[in-house]
């Protein structure tokens, strides 16, 4: 076994692709681009199905719908985007995304990524973040 240094994004997309990830669907946004730049190469030449979203909500709705179909699905996203895919209207009742997902026993991979310096990091390594105030 060869050992390869990897920057931590395309680790999880490399684990993705070796897990049996059969589609990707995600919004282009930092600090997890590289997933979905490294997925976009290489989904199309093992002719599985790669999806560049036109937003979070799309993304996340895609992978219900191809999970509901026994895809195995990754989904990636940044801290402040999660909020962005929350809601869907079902007959004139809104649900949350997540609620359907756990409700209806859909399984897929979701990547959450944060910013580290963001504000609400600062509790967590307070002296650290301060200096780059």
């Amino acid at each position: 076994m060869t050992k390869e240094l990897l920057k931590g994004n395309i680790a999880i997309a490399k684990g993705a692709l070796a897990c049996g990830c059969s589609c990707y669907f995600g919004y282009p946004i930092t600090p997890q681009t590289e997933i979905g730049e490294y997925l976009s190469s290489e989904m199309p030449k093992r002719e599985l199905a790669y999806v560049c979203a036109e937003s979070e909500l799309a993304a996340i709705n895609m992978a219900l719908g191809a999970t509901a179909t026994g895809a195995k699905a990754l989904v990636t996203s940044s801290s402040c985007a999660v909020a962005l895919m929350k809601n869907i209207s079902d007959k004139n009742k809104t649900k949350h995304n997540f609620f359907i997902i756990f409700s209806k026993d859909l399984r897929f991979i979701y990547i959450f990524i944060i910013r580290y310096f963001y504000d609400f990091c600062k509790p967590i390594k307070k002296n650290l973040s301060q200096q780059f105030y």
